[in-house]
C-alpha cells in the first residue's frame, strides 16, 4: 500500500488483509515499534503539519551556521492535483573553491512550505524501556530496568566534513567526508569522535589557551585588578583564566551593551560558553590582553538567587513562571525592552537562556516569566519539570533597546523620540513587547504617541495578553490598535486574519519606511523573522544600517539586510530617519518551529474518486525515467544469492550483491553504497532500493492468479481481490514516491548514544514509479460504512510470520489508518502490485504491497 507522507510502519507488504474497524489495529507493530511522535502530537497537527509539502528552499552554511547561502533547486516531479509532492528534490549551490579551503564544514538544511525546518542537532524522540533479568539472583532481586532510545527519524542538519591535504609538492585537494558510511561499513568523521569518548581522552581543558587561539600577551593579572575595569568605559572580563579587554566591543556586540557589562570585571567562562558559538569565540581571542594570576582560583560571577514559587498553565505549551527574589522588597531593577539571563545546571552543564519578564517594572519581591516549553528544548523542559520550591539564578538586565519614559528611547545608548510605534510578535516574542506597550499605557495619553500591533499565533487559544491588549485597545483605540494573525480558528465570527504573516497584512497594519520620528520592534521566531517579516519590510522601503562585526544574510537591491544571532538590530528606511529595531534575543535559544506561518492548504475541491492512467501518468511525464537514463548509466551487476542466505528462509531470493547489510545475519536489511545511489538520480533503479524486512520474505510459492486481499469487517459487501481482478475492475494510476526508513541515519546517533536500532547510515532512502489502484476506490466498491456504524478505522495485515511480536507466539505485521485518512483523496492511498514499470519484487511486497513516504518496513 502506498500511503505517500506517513511513517513507514504503516505500510504492509505482502498485503493479504484489509478489516474496516471501530477501534485501531491491535498489532504489536503498530502500538509498540513504530511510534516516533512526541506525546502531544494528536491526530489534527499531524495531519497539518504531514506529508506532501514542497521543500521550497535548501540553504549552505560554510561559517557553522553562522550565515547560510541559498541553493537552487530542482523538483523532478510535478505536485498531484491537490498540490501535493511526495518526492525528494535536487539541489545544486556553485562555491568558489577558496572559500572551501578555508571552511571546516559544509551544513545543509531544508525549509518546506509551510516553514518546518530540520533541527541543528540530534534527537532522541522515543525511549523504549528493556527488563534485564539477573538470572542468578532472579528469585531474590527485582528486575533491572534499562531505558534505550530507538532512534527513529533523525533528520537534523548534515554536516560533512572539508579536510584540505598535499598530497603532492604544490598541489591541493579537498577531501569532503561524511558522519557515517552505510550499514556497518567503517569510516566517517563521526566514528574517530565516537573512539575519542570511549577511550576516555579529555575532550577540553578547562583553563590553558585562550579561546581562539591566539596569544596576545602574557601579562599576568589577578582578580581584584580584573574587578576594578567593570564600567562602559573600560570593561574586562575572564574567560577561562584568560582576561579580555571587550571595550572596543560594547559597540559592535549584536546582544548589545550591557550583555557584556552584567559580566564586567568577573569571571562569566561559564555563560561564555552557555550561549556563544564557535564563530563568537574565535573573535574573542583578538581582545585577549593576559591571564589571571595562578594564586587567584575563586570565581565572582554576580549572580541572584531565586526560588520557583509557582507555576500556572496558560496555554498547552506556555507557563507563567513566578520566582522569589531572595531579599523582601527587592526590585529587579528592569526597564522596559530589557531582558534578563536564567540559568541552571542541567545534566551536568551550565545552561542559560534569555527570558523578558512580563512582571511589572516595578514589582517588589518576584519577577514572572512567560515561557514556551518546546520539546526537546533542554532549558524549557528543565523549567516544566522543576518543582515549586527549586533555586535557578538570575542575572541582569540586558539589552540594546530601552524604553525611558515620555516617548523617548534609548537604542545602543543615544536616546530619541518617537510619535509612532509599530511592533509585530510571532508567539511568546509578545512579551518584549507586551512590556514596551504597557509601559507606555501607564503614561498619561497627552503624548500623542500611536501604537500599531501585528500579533501571529496557532490559534485564538494561543494568543497571549490578549485580556490586556484588548482592553487597552478597546479604550483607547486613538493609542493602540492590534492585528492577530492566527493560523487555525474554530469559529466563524473571527474578525481578524487567518493564515500567515503576508506582505499585505504587514502593509495595512504597518506604516510605510517612509515617515519620520517613528520605530519598528520585531520578535519572534526566527523563521518567522527572517522570511516573512524581513523581506516585507525591504519591500516596504526599509534599508539596514550596516557595522563592521554583523553578518550579511541575503541581498536584494542593492540594499544589505542583516540578522543578528541575538540581540536588537537597527533599521532605517531609504529617504527618512525610520528605524525598526529588530528584538532576537528572547527567542535566540528556543529553536522553534512556528506552525502558524504555515501557508493556507489549497482548496479541497471534490474529485472523482478514479480517472484515466493517462490522466495520472501525467504526473511523471516531467523526470526521466529508468529507461531514459538507460544510455547515461553503468549497467547494473546481475542480482545473485548471498551465501548468508544460504541457511535461512529467503535463501531463493536473489538481491543485488552492491546492496550493504546491516547484520550479517538474517532477517535481510540493507541499503544501497552512497555514490551508486547519487549516480542514479531522481528514480532508484529496483535492484538498489533499500529493504527492511521484520523476518523472513513470504510468497516463495505466491502466484498473481491465487494471491487474495481480502475486504472485511465493517463493510456492506465484503470480497476477496487477486492480483488480475484489481487490474481489471479499478482505474490504476502511478505515482513517483521517495520512501525513507524511519531509522535512517540513525547510525550517526549510535556513534554519541546507543540506541536499539540498527545501524542505518544515509542511504535508506529510494525513489520509484509505483503504480496500483486506489484504496477509497477499493473501500467504496465494498461498501465501507459510515462513522454512526462505528466504522473509524481501516486495518491492513501482512502474511509474513513474525517470531514473538511482543507477546511470544507468531504474529502477523499489521497496522492501521483512520478512516478519513484512509478515503482522503488528495493522499493518493495505493494498494500497488508495480514498481518501476515491474512486477513487485519479493522484497519489496510480491504480489501487492502498501509503501508509504517515510517508511520503516521496505
Amino acid at each position: 500500500m502506498i500511503i505517500p507522507g506517513f511513517i513507514g510502519g504503516r505500510m504492509v507488504k505482502w498485503l493479504t488483509k484489509i478489516t474496516v474497524t471501530a477501534t485501531e489495529s491491535e498489532s504489536y507493530y503498530h502500538y509498540k515499534d513504530n511510534r516516533v511522535f512526541p506525546s502531544h502530537v494528536d491526530a489534527e497537527l499531524a495531519d497539518a503539519e504531514g506529508g506532501g509539502k514542497k521543500v521550497t528552499r535548501v540553504e549552505i552554511s560554510l561559517d557553522g551556521g553562522e550565515t547560510w547561502s541559498v541553493c537552487a533547486l530542482n523538483h523532478s516531479e510535478k505536485p498531484n492535483r491537490y498540490e501535493k509532492y511526495w518526492c525528494w528534490c535536487f539541489w545544486c549551490l556553485h562555491i568558489d573553491p577558496l572559500r572551501l579551503l578555508a571552511a571546516d564544514e559544509i551544513i545543509v538544511r531544508a525549509w518546506d512550505q509551510t516553514l518546518n525546518t530540520q533541527p541543528q542537532n540530534l534527537i532522541w524522540n522515543l525511549t523504549v524501556t528493556y527488563i534485564k533479568l539477573d538470572l542468578p539472583h532472579i528469585l531474590n532481586s527485582p528486575p533491572h530496568h534499562s531505558a534505550l532510545p530507538q532512534g527513529m527519524m533523525n533528520n537534523c542538519w548534515f554536516r560533512v566534513r572539508v579536510t584540505v591535504r598535499r598530497p603532492l609538492a604544490g598541489d591541493i585537494s579537498i577531501a569532503f567526508e561524511h558522519p557515517t558510511q552505510p550499514g556497518n561499513q567503517p569510516g566517517g568523521w563521526m566514528t574517530p569522535h565516537k573512539q575519542l569518548i570511549q577511550s576516555g581522552a579529555p575532550e577540553k581543558s578547562v583553563s590553558g589557551p585562550p579561546v581562539g587561539g591566539i596569544i596576545t600577551s602574557d601579562a599576568l593579572f589577578s582578580r581584584d585588578e580584573v574587578r576594578e575595569h567593570s564600567s562602559f568605559d573600560s570593561v574586562w572580563i575572564i574567560v577561562h583564566d584568560q582576561v579580555y579587554d571587550c571595550t572596543a566591543f560594547l559597540k559592535d556586540h549584536p546582544g548589545g551593551a550591557d550583555s557584556i557589562l552584567v559580566n564586567a570585571g568577573s569571571d562569566c567562562s561559564d555563560d561564555f560558553d552557555a550561549i556563544h558559538s564557535d564563530k563568537a569565540k574565535s573573535m574573542l581571542a583578538a581582545y585577549r590582553i593576559g591571564r589571571l594570576k595562578a594564586t587567584s582560583l575563586a570565581k565572582s560571577i554576580e549572580k541572584i538567587p531565586v526560588k520557583l514559587v509557582a507555576k500556572t498553565q496558560i496555554t498547552g505549551d506556555v507557563r507563567l513562571f513566578r520566582f522569589a527574589l531572595p531579599a523582601v522588597d527587592q526590585l529587579l531593577g528592569l526597564r522596559p525592552g530589557h531582558h534578563i539571563f536564567l540559568s541552571a545546571t542541567v545534566n551536568d552543564k551550565l545552561c542559560m537562556r534569555a527570558y523578558t519578564p512580563t512582571s511589572l517594572e516595578d514589582a517588589a519581591d518576584y519577577v514572572e516569566l512567560l515561557i514556551k516549553i518546546y520539546d526537546g528544548g533542554l532549558m524549557t523542559q528543565y523549567l516544566e519539570s522543576l518543582p515549586l520550591g527549586a533555586a535557578m539564578e538570575i542575572n541582569g538586565p540586558a539589552g540594546r533597546i530601552e524604553y525611558a519614559g515620555r516617548g523617548s528611547f534609548v537604542i545602543d545608548g543615544k536616546t530619541r523620540r518617537v510619535t509612532r510605534v509599530a511592533m509585530v510578535a510571532g508567539g511568546t516574542g509578545i512579551t518584549p513587547v507586551y512590556q514596551i506597550i504597557r509601559a507606555m499605557m501607564r503614561e498619561g495619553d497627552d503624548l500623542g504617541i500611536k501604537m500599531c500591533l501585528v500579533y501571529a499565533s496557532r490559534s485564538e487559544d494561543d494568543i497571549l495578553m490578549r485580556e490586556d491588549l484588548d482592553r487597552w485597545a478597546r479604550q483607547q483605540p486613538e493609542r493602540l490598535e492590534v492585528w492577530y494573525v492566527v493560523g487555525e480558528v474554530r469559529r466563524e465570527e473571527w474578525g481578524y486574519s487567518v493564515g500567515m504573516v503576508t506582505d499585505g497584512v504587514l502593509r495595512e497594519h504597518i506604516p510605510m519606511g517612509v515617515e519620520e520620528e517613528s520605530l519598528t520592534l520585531v520578535c519572534g521566531p526566527l523563521a518567522m523573522v527572517q522570511l516573512v517579516v524581513l523581506p516585507a519590510l525591504e519591500k516596504m522601503k526599509y534599508e539596514v544600517e550596516l557595522k563592521a562585526s554583523d553578518q550579511v544574510s541575503r541581498q536584494s537591491d542593492g540594499r544589505k539586510l542583516l540578522i543578528y544571532g541575538s540581540g536588537f538590530t537597527t533599521w532605517r528606511p531609504t529617504l527618512a530617519k525610520y528605524r525598526v529595531a529588530l528584538c532576537l534575543q528572547p527567542m535566540a535559544a528556543s529553536g522553534e518551529h512556528f506552525p502558524l506561518l504555515h501557508s493556507t492548504p489549497p482548496p479541497t475541491t471534490h474529485h472523482p474518486s478514479s480517472s484515466s492512467s493517462d490522466e495520472d501518468d501525467e504526473n511523471i511525464n516531467n523526470y526521466r525515467t529508468l529507461h531514459d537514463l538507460s544510455s547515461e548509466l553503468p549497467e547494473l551487476l546481475a542480482a545473485s544469492h548471498d551465501p548468508l542466505d544460504a541457511n535461512t528462509a529467503d535463501r531463493w531470493i536473489a538481491r543485488h550483491p552492491s546492496l550493504i547489510r546491516l547484520t550479517g545475519k538474517h532477517p535481510f536489511n540493507s541499503e544501497p553504497p552512497l555514490p551508486l545511489l547519487m549516480r542514479h538520480g531522481f528514480i532508484t533503479p529496483v535492484p538498489l532500493h533499500y529493504v527492511r524486512n521484520h523476518g523472513p520474505v513470504p510468497g516463495q510459492t505466491a502466484d498473481l492468479s491465487t494471491w487474495t486481499v481480502e475486504i472485511c469487517g465493517l463493510v456492506t459487501r465484503p470480497a476477496k481481490f487477486t492480483v488480475p481482478d484489481l487490474a481489471r475492475d479499478f482505474s490504476s494510476f502511478q505515482i513517483p514516491v521517495t520512501l525513507v526508513c524511519a531509522g535512517n541515519r540513525r547510525k550517526e546517533q549510535n556513534m554519541v548514544r546507543q540506541t536499539v536500532g540498527f545501524n542505518w547510515g544515509p542511504t535508506s532512502i529510494s525513489t520509484s514509479v509505483w503504480r496500483g489502484v486506489r484504496l477509497r476506490d477499493v473501500l467504496r466498491r465494498c461498501g465501507i460504512m459510515g462513522r454512526r456504524h462505528s466504522a473509524l478505522n481501516v486495518c491492513f495485515e501482512g502474511a509474513e510470520d513474525l517470531p514473538g511480536g511482543g507477546g511470544g507466539g507468531v504474529s502477523k505485521y499489521g497496522t492501521s489508518l483512520r478512516k478519513e485518512v484512509a478515503m482522503d483523496p488528495s493522499r493518493d492511498i495505493m494498494i500497488a502490485y508495480m514498481q518501476n514499470g515491474e512486477l513487485l519484487t519479493p522484497d519489496h511486497g510480491f504480489p501487492v504491497s502498501t509503501p508509504s513516504n517515510l517508511n520503516s518496513q521496505t
